[in-house]
């Protein structure tokens, strides 16, 4: 029986990656940042073959024994957070520094292949503005004077973890991939709803008034565990770098396919890009979106089709899911 380790395995993402790999028959060691998660974990997906270990990201601790005889690796932990923080380095030293270290550690150990959860901010923001299309080949500019932090901790982990592999050679060569999903929405396993569907929620419980001019791209989360179990051990993924939209929509549209499922509280009225610059200005949450306002961005997903064989949830689907879910728990 082949073996995972999942890192941020009491995470939205983490826990639907892991509940995938035991019912597909792998063993799975999970990494969280504390013991005080490992109960709901066990209660969400706790199964014979599911072991945890604590291992923070900025901790050499514990995470050698948690790799030791692992024979792939789903890297997914990384810090995220809404708004933008006060340091940068709240997000990018964690990420680059969480990322090396179990990389190195892969290397070490003869890890098959290692999936490295990145995202498309890491893709989409630069000086390419004048685009609207993407495809694996771009990449966000870290030198932009305007980079939100977590575009920055996206785009710094997975060029270290690629400049390192590529000076990597004979006996000691790893395999990586990189997956980009966009917005991740849909059920959660546990109590953590994830930071996108947060944004599902802000529309339906009163606390988002209207839509700002903003333009998304949407997946949905079991998509997005199902294409890191296939990059696993998919023929011509190594190296590769996936993207994961199912489509774009404008929050607007967002709130259409949510009031026509019958989510009457969904907003109906956009917020001027104006108000938003002056609310935003007192609103860290806000910041990091007032220079997405108006852009249009849609990702090319056809490599993601071809190598993975993805067939997506529909954008619309998954975003009506997770309101149901959200109503369900009792969120909305």
């Amino acid at each position: 029986m082949e073996k995972v380790l999942v890192s941020g395995v009491s995470g939205f993402i983490g826990m639907h990656c892991a509940k995938q790999l035991l019912d597909k028959g792998y063993k799975v060691v999970g990494t969280t940042r504390s013991a005080s998660k490992h109960d709901e974990v066990m209660a969400a997906i706790g199964h014979e073959n599911l072991s945890l270990v604590n291992a923070d990201l900025l901790s050499d601790e514990n995470w050698d024994s948690a790799i030791e005889g692992c024979d792939y690796v789903l890297h997914v932990a990384s810090p995220v957070m809404m708004g933008e923080p006060e340091n940068e380095d709240v997000l990018v030293k964690p990420a680059r520094e969480g990322t090396m270290r179990v990389v190195q550690l892969a290397a070490k150990h003869k890890v098959k292949r290692v999936v490295i959860t990145s995202s498309v901010a890491a893709v989409s923001y630069g000086p390419h503005h004048h685009k609207n299309h993407f495809d694996d080949t771009d990449w966000s500019d870290i030198n932009d004077p305007g980079i939100p932090s977590y575009n920055k901790s996206k785009t710094v982990a997975e060029k270290a973890a690629r400049d390192y592999v590529a000076g990597l050679s004979g006996e000691d060569k790893l395999e990586i991939c990189t997956m980009h999903p966009a917005l991740v929405v849909g059920p959660s396993l546990s109590s953590d709803i994830g930071e996108s569907n947060i944004v599902v929620k802000r529309m339906l419980d009163g606390s988002t008034p209207g839509t700002p001019k903003l333009h998304m791209g949407f997946v949905d989360v079991r998509d997005v565990a199902e294409m890191h179990v296939a990059a696993m051990t998919a023929e011509g993924a190594a190296g590769q770098r996936f993207i994961l939209s199912e489509s774009s929509m404008w929050m607007s549209e967002m709130a259409t396919v949510l009031r026509e499922a019958g989510f009457d509280k969904a907003p109906k009225r956009n917020i001027p890009n104006f108000l938003l610059k002056i609310i935003a200005m007192f609103d860290k949450d806000l910041a990091g979106t007032i220079p997405l306002l108006g852009r249009v961005g849609t990702y090319d997903i056809s490599k993601t089709k071809d190598i993975l064989g993805w067939q997506p949830t529909k954008a619309a689907d998954a975003i009506v899911n997770t309101a149901e879910h959200l109503k369900t728990k009792g969120l909305i």
